[in-house]
C-alpha cells in the first residue's frame, strides 16, 4: 500500500547546515530565514477566510505550488495546518492542475503528497486515480498504484486503490481492464480480476463470460465464468432451474 511513514515526523526539519564550536560543545546553527514571495501571506490570509468551494481550493493549491518554489518546509506546514476537509480539496486540486501537464507529474505528486501527509494518503490516492481515469490514462494511475507496492505485495491503502480503478476502469473499457488485470502481479491478480468482473458483469454479462471462454482452463477462467453466471441468474432467477 502506501508506504509505511507513519514513524517520519509530519513536517520535515530543514538539516543542519554546520555551526559553530565553543570549546566541546556544538552551537546549533542559525536557520537562514526564506524569502516569501511578495504578498503571499496576505494572499494566503484572505483564501483561508474565503468559503469552500472549487475556486478556493484551486487559488489555494496555486499559491502552496508558489510557495513551494520559495520555503518547500513552509509549504508543507501551512497544508499540514489546513483542516483535513480543506487539505484534500487542495490536494485534489493540485494533482489536477498537475494532470493537465502531464499523468507522470500528477503521479510524482501524489506520491509526494502521500509520503508527507500519510494519514490521508488513501483520499490522496483516490484523488489521483479519479482524475487521471476522467481522461482515460487508466495505465498511468496503475502505475501509482504499483509505486505504492511494498515488496510486491499491496497495503490496505493499495487494495483500496487497486478495486477502485479497476471497478472504474471495466465501466469504461471492461475488456481493456480485464487483460491489464490478467497481466497484473499474481499477489493481487485476483483482487484486480474480481473487480473487472464485478463492474462488467453488471453492464453485460454475456461479453463477460465470451472473453472468459476464450481464457486458458485456469482459476482466472473460473472467477470470471462464476461472474458472469451470477450476473445471469440475478437477472433471471428462472435460468437457474
Amino acid at each position: 500500500g502506501a508506504r509505511t511513514v507513519a514513524s517520519r515526523p509530519a513536517v520535515r526539519s530543514i538539516p543542519p547546515q554546520g555551526g559553530k564550536r565553543s570549546g566541546d560543545v556544538a552551537q546549533p546553527p542559525a536557520e537562514v530565514p526564506r524569502v516569501l514571495p511578495p504578498g503571499w501571506e496576505a494572499n494566503w490570509r484572505r483564501l483561508l477566510e474565503q468559503p469552500d468551494g472549487t475556486e478556493r481550493a484551486a487559488e489555494m493549491a496555486a499559491a502552496l505550488r508558489e510557495l513551494t518554489a520559495a520555503d518547500p518546509e513552509a509549504a508543507d506546514r501551512q497544508l499540514l495546518a489546513l483542516h483535513p476537509t480543506d487539505r484534500t480539496a487542495v490536494v485534489a486540486a493540485a494533482l489536477a492542475d498537475a494532470a493537465q501537464r502531464t499523468p507522470d507529474d500528477a503521479i510524482r505528486e501524489a506520491i509526494r503528497f502521500c509520503d508527507e501527509d500519510p494519514t490521508y494518503s488513501l483520499e490522496y490516492g483516490r484523488s489521483l486515480i479519479s482524475i487521471l481515469g476522467d481522461t482515460g490514462h487508466y495505465r498511468s494511475a496503475l502505475n501509482f498504484v504499483l509505486a505504492e507496492d511494498s515488496d510486491g505485495g499491496l497495503g490496505e491503502n493499495g487494495s483500496k486503490w487497486l478495486t477502485g480503478l479497476f471497478d472504474t476502469w471495466a465501466k469504461a473499457v471492461p475488456a481493456q481492464a480485464a487483460q491489464e488485470a490478467l497481466a497484473a502481479n499474481p499477489g493481487f491478480r485476483g483482487e484486480a480480476l474480481q473487480a473487472v468482473a464485478g463492474a462488467w458483469v453488471k453492464s453485460d454479462p454475456v461479453a463477460l463470460a465470451n472473453f472468459a471462454w476464450q481464457l486458458p482452463v485456469d482459476a482466472d477462467r473460473g472467477l470470471m465464468l462464476d461472474a458472469a453466471l451470477r450476473g445471469w441468474t440475478e437477472e433471471d432467477p428462472r435460468s437457474e432451474e
